[in-house]
């Protein structure tokens, strides 16, 4: 995927991001609220028909609430305990919760 692509998913991942907080106590705890509108990037081939949003749009999701939280940019190595909980459609309305651990 070329750097273009990947800034414009970027930007309208951004825009789809309706609301967030933050929560600083003694971990960091960030929600976030998404609408995903039918003309989102990835829904004109993940799928013409029926339009789902692919996992990989959600685990960025979960990455720029991260980002978000920690005013700094995240490249994430790994990922465990990934679990989708359902197929994600046009304006629908998804909360989205990350818990930061401190060390």
């Amino acid at each position: 995927m070329k750097k273009s692509d990947t800034d414009s998913i970027e930007q309208a991942l951004m825009e789809s991001l309706s609301e967030y907080t933050v929560d600083r106590d003694e971990d960091i705890s960030v929600n976030g609220t998404f609408v995903f509108q039918p003309d989102f990037p990835c829904f004109q081939s993940h799928f013409p028909d029926q339009a789902i949003l692919p996992g990989i749009i959600q685990m960025a999701a979960v990455r720029s609430l991260a980002d978000k939280a920690l005013n700094q940019q995240l490249v994430p190595t790994a990922a465990k305990r990934i679990k989708f909980r359902g197929l994600i459609q046009p304006k629908e309305r998804i909360s989205i919760t990350v818990n930061l651990k401190r060390h």
